[in-house]
């Protein structure tokens, strides 16, 4: 799109002049495409013409054709012709049709004139297009496409009817017309001849002659109830009791399965029977297995060996090994942890005590603890000791602490107000003890034994 036909001449904008004198280089770089007078500089007018470049021998049609073909992933023998005779070659076309033949290309087209190297042609999405074409001109007597023909029949692989153990009738691939002829013969016998059409995702029945709306057997309505995933049409037909004739155990517990498991044994049945069908006649065989190929055959999908293109990536003179990138994401870069008496205290640790002991001198010393875990062993009033490890309420914790604010606690204080585990020395009063228990009688102690003197 010309920016001067829509927007005009750009010189002629005072605010883009004014952005390109203070040196923005947006404004300048589009003041530059154009000249004074709005039009395109002349290296802008027309796209640049890149010439491909080619330093092999002037005889050397299949270098010449390699080159053309992966630029432009087309050729014809007319162009490739023109490029031979432009780089100083002096072969016709008959003669670059044989040698690159010979090399293993191919002919392929509606005029029969592209030119495509043996890796392209024997894949893509569509062989079988490839192969008609072939098999029109091998009829006509042209022993090149002959010879492409059976190539591509070994590259494509077709399968035979033995090949199919499992066939159904209510897959998509299978002619349509095929199986309206096993419903007539098959199931729908005794009624009208049938020919099934497919209307908005759905099959149908309709008579051949184009009479009114056929007659169908129940049969016939469960079997398209299965091709039409409909489970209320698709019902397996229920015995009548005035049925004549014995009925053996294996009916009377058919009658006892469930629903779910009739469909399943009416679809293994008619899948047999409609598979027995086909392969008594040789035409409904080969109807089969051609719809078969053309459905899941014909289609390669071009492979690339990964040394070609990790060469090509490196370069020239760089095709060695090299190690994957690493995908994963790099780590995150931390900032440098503050010193410790510079770092901010947690809230609760603004009353904790100080550990005054002498750390490690890497400073990984053991942390300081919480006086809290110590005062199960504490004495509250000097009467009897803390045996709970929380104290809640906040007067009990003053009365624990002998009402001294916790920033004045510490573990000495702790270890001074602690219970002795030893007996208490001779002569200090013992506070524990009340005045009403120096009354009550004592046990004596029992006297010593006296040893007697060797």
């Amino acid at each position: 799109m010309d920016l001067a036909k829509t927007q005009g001449n750009p010189w002629q904008r005072k605010e883009l002049r004014a952005l390109a004198d203070n040196g923005v280089s947006a404004a300048e770089r589009i003041l530059n495409a154009f000249t004074r007078s709005g039009e395109l500089i002349d290296a802008l007018r027309a796209p640049p013409v890149v010439e491909p470049k080619y330093t092999g021998q002037p005889d050397d049609v299949v270098a010449q054709a390699e080159l053309l073909f992966r630029q432009r992933r087309h050729l014809n023998i007319e162009t490739l012709h023109k490029f031979h005779l432009s780089q100083g070659g002096s072969a016709d076309q008959a003669d670059i049709v044989s040698t690159l033949v010979a090399k293993g290309w191919a002919l392929d087209g509606e005029a029969w004139d592209e030119l495509l190297p043996e890796d392209a042609y024997l894949t893509g999405i569509d062989l079988w297009a490839k192969h008609d074409r072939a098999q029109a001109r091998a009829q006509r007597g042209d022993l090149i496409a002959r010879s492409q023909v059976n190539r591509l029949l070994a590259a494509i692989d077709p399968v035979v009817f033995d090949d199919l153990t499992e066939l159904r009738p209510n897959e998509g691939w299978v002619p349509i017309d095929v199986v309206a002829d096993w419903l007539t013969e098959e199931l729908n016998g005794r009624y009208s001849p049938l020919s099934l059409i497919r209307a908005d995702g759905l099959y149908e029945a309709r008579t051949r002659e184009g009479g009114p709306r056929p007659v169908l057997a129940p049969a016939t309505a469960a079997f398209l109830g299965w091709l039409n995933h409909d489970l209320a049409t698709f019902t397996p037909p229920k015995r009548s009791k005035l049925d004549s004739g014995p009925r053996s155990r294996e009916d009377k517990l058919a009658e006892k399965r469930s629903r779910a498991e009739e469909r399943l044994k009416l679809q293994k049945q008619w899948s047999d029977a409609f598979r027995a069908w086909v392969a008594r006649d040789d035409d409904r065989q080969a109807q089969i297995v051609h719809a078969y190929n053309r459905s899941f055959r014909g289609r390669i999908v071009p492979t690339y060996p990964a040394e070609n293109l990790r060469d090509r990536a490196l370069g020239p003179g760089r095709a060695q090994a090299q190690e994957p990138p690493d995908r994963r994401c790099p780590p995150r870069a931390r900032p440098a942890r503050r010193p410790r008496r510079l770092r901010r205290r947690r809230r609760q640790d603004l009353h904790r005590p100080r550990d005054r002991r002498p750390r490690s001198p890497r400073g990984m010393g053991a942390p300081p603890r919480h006086p809290r875990p110590r005062l199960h062993r504490l004495e509250v009033a000097r009467r009897h000791p803390l045996h709970a490890p929380r104290l809640p309420r906040r007067g009990h914790r003053l009365q624990a602490q002998d009402h001294r604010p916790r920033r004045a606690q510490g573990p000495h204080h702790l270890r001074a107000r602690s219970r002795p585990k030893s007996a208490p020395r001779s002569g200090s009063p013992s506070r524990l003890v009340s005045s009403t228990s120096s009354s009550s009688p004592t046990r004596p102690s029992p006297a010593p034994r006296s040893t007697p003197s060797p």
